[in-house]
C-alpha cells in the first residue's frame, strides 16, 4: 500500500481506502457464515437448509447479473453505481436486524444480490484495475486493493464480534452486528458521493461504446477469458466454502462453543492481509498466472487433509493451525485472481464486461452449493457430511488446476512479453522517480 500511495495523489488515495474499506463491509453480512452460522440459524428460526436457501437466492441473482453489471461498468462512470450499492445494501442489512419472517428475509437477500453485484462489483473490480494501470502494476493494485478489504475487516468484525460476544443473547448480538455494518455502508455511501466525480475518468479507452451484445459475445469468444475464470472459480471455492462454514465445523467436529467459533471465523480477517499484501511481490515476480496455479496446488492439498483429518476435539489445534494457512492462501489468491487480464490482453474498455464474464464462473458456486451443503449437515452423519463437502472441494481444486496449466501453455509467448514490459515500465518509473520526472500513464494496446 505504501508503494501505491506514493504514486496516487490525495483525492485518488481516499477513494482508494473508501473502496477497499467498503468493499469488505458491503458484504460482511451475506458472507458471515463463519462467524454467526449459529447464531444467523437461532435468529431467523431456520434450518441448515433453509439458512443455504437464503444464500442461494442472494448469489443466485448475483450469479444472474454479473456479466449485467459488468457491461454497466463499461457503459457509465462509477460514482452513482458505488453510492447506490452501500446505501442500497446498508438499508437491506438494517431491516435484517429485525428478523422479519421468512418471505421477507428472502426478498432482503435477493435485493443484496443484485446491490452487492449488479451495481458494485464490475465497477468496484474495473476501479481497481484501472489504479494498477496508474501505478504500473495490476498485480500490486489489486493484492492492496484485497490488503485494504482485509485491514479494514480486521478493526470492523474483531469490534463486531467483541460486542457479539458481549450479550448475553445470541440473537441480541446479532442484530448490533447487522446494524453496525448498516450504519458503515450508509456512511460510506455519503462519502463516496463526494469523493468520486463523474469526470474522474473521462478518458475514451475506459468506456466502451459497442453493443452489449457484442461485449458478450467478445467474451464468449475469448478462450482465455473462459480459462481465467474457470482457474479462479477452483481456488476460489476451496476457500469461500472452507471459510463460510470453518465456524461450524469447529463447533460439530472438534467440539469448539459457539462464540469460540465466532473469533475462529476472525481468523478470516487478521490472516488474509498476510496474503493479499505479500502476493503483489509474487505476482511481479512470477506473474499472477503461476502465482494462481501454486495457490490453488496448496488449497486443493489443504482440502484434501481435512477430508482426512479425524473428526474429534483432540485435533482442534491442528483444525486452527491448517485453517491459518487456509485463510493466508485464500487472501493471496483474491488479490491475484482478476490480475492475468493483461496476459491475455484484455484492453481496458472491455474489463468490466470480462470480469463480469469471469463473475458469473466464478461465484457461481456460491450460489448452487450451500443448498446441498445444508442438506448433508441435516441429514447425514457429521463425519460424512463433512467428508463429502471436503472431497467435493478437492474435485474443484483439481479443475482450477487443469484450467491454470492450459491457461499458462496456451498464452506462454504472451505472458513472456507482458513480463518484459512490466520489468521496462518498472525501470522507467524508478528513473522517473529519481529525475523526479513524470511518467505518461502507462496504456495498453
Amino acid at each position: 500500500m505504501a508503494s501505491l500511495s506514493k504514486k496516487l495523489g490525495s483525492r485518488e488515495i481516499i477513494q482508494f481506502l473508501l473502496l477497499g474499506c467498503g468493499s469488505n463491509a458491503i458484504f460482511y453480512i451475506l458472507f458471515s457464515r463463519g462467524s454467526y452460522y449459529d447464531a444467523f440459524t437461532a435468529a431467523f428460526n431456520v434450518t441448515n437448509t433453509q439458512f443455504g436457501l437464503m444464500s442461494t437466492v442472494a448469489l443466485t441473482i448475483s450469479m444472474l447479473t454479473y456479466f449485467v453489471g459488468g457491461i454497466l461498468a463499461d457503459k457509465v462512470h462509477p460514482r452513482m453505481l458505488v453510492v447506490i450499492s452501500f446505501i442500497g445494501t446498508g438499508l437491506c442489512n438494517f431491516f435484517l436486524g429485525f428478523f422479519p419472517n421468512y418471505g421477507v428475509t428472502l426478498c432482503l437477500y435477493a435485493i443484496m444480490g443484485a446491490t452487492t453485484t449488479l451495481t458494485f462489483w464490475g465497477a468496484f473490480l474495473k476501479l481497481t484495475r484501472q489504479f494498477g494501470r496508474k501505478v504500473g502494476s495490476e498485480s500490486k493494485s489489486f493484492g492492496a486493493m484485497e490488503g485494504t478489504r482485509s485491514v479494514f475487516a480486521i478493526v470492523a468484525a474483531t469490534f463486531a464480534v467483541y460486542m457479539f460476544s458481549q450479550f448475553n443473547n445470541t440473537v441480541s448480538g446479532l442484530r448490533f452486528v447487522m446494524w453496525m455494518y448498516a450504519g458503515v455502508l450508509v456512511l460510506f455511501g455519503i462519502m463516496a458521493f463526494f469523493a468520486f466525480k463523474d469526470d474522474d475518468e473521462s478518458a475514451e479507452d475506459v468506456i466502451n461504446k459497442e453493443n452489449p451484445f457484442k461485449l458478450l459475445v467478445q467474451c464468449i469468444k475469448d478462450p482465455n477469458i473462459w480459462l481465467i475464470g474457470i482457474m479462479a472459480m477452483g481456488g476460489y471455492t476451496v476457500g469461500s466454502v472452507i471459510g463460510s462454514y470453518m465456524g461450524t465445523f469447529g463447533t460439530s467436529c472438534f467440539g469448539i462453543s459457539v462464540a469460540v467459533a465466532a473469533y475462529v471465523g476472525l481468523l478470516n480477517q487478521w490472516c488474509k492481509p498476510v496474503g493479499n499484501f505479500s502476493v503483489g511481490f509474487f505476482g511481479d515476480k512470477f506473474g499472477p498466472s503461476k502465482v494462481i496455479l501454486f495457490i490453488n496446488i496448496c488449497l486443493t492439498v489443504i482440502a484434501a487433509i481435512y477430508y482426512f483429518l479425524p473428526k474429534n476435539s483432540t485435533m482442534v489445534a491442528v483444525f486452527i493451525i491448517i485453517i491459518i494457512a487456509e485463510i493466508t492462501l485464500t487472501g493471496a489468491f483474491r488479490g491475484q485472481m482478476y490480475a492475468p487480464m493483461r496476459q491475455c490482453r484484455v484492453p481496458m474498455n472491455l474489463s468490466g464486461s470480462a470480469i463480469g464474464f469471469y463473475a458469473t464462473l466464478i461465484y457461481a458456486t456460491d450460489a448452487i452449493l450451500p443448498i446441498p451443503i445444508g442438506q448433508w449437515l441435516d441429514n447425514l452423519p457429521v463425519e460424512q457430511a463433512w467428508g463429502n463437502i471436503f472431497l467435493m472441494l478437492v474435485v474443484f481444486g483439481i479443475i482450477g488446476i487443469i484450467a491454470s496449466i492450459v491457461f499458462m501453455v496456451r498464452n506462454k509467448k504472451v505472458i513472456a512479453e507482458v513480463r518484459a514490459e512490466e520489468i521496462a515500465e518498472r525501470a522507467k518509473r524508478k528513473t522517473a522517480q529519481k529525475t523526479n520526472t513524470p511518467v505518461e500513464t502507462v496504456t495498453e494496446e
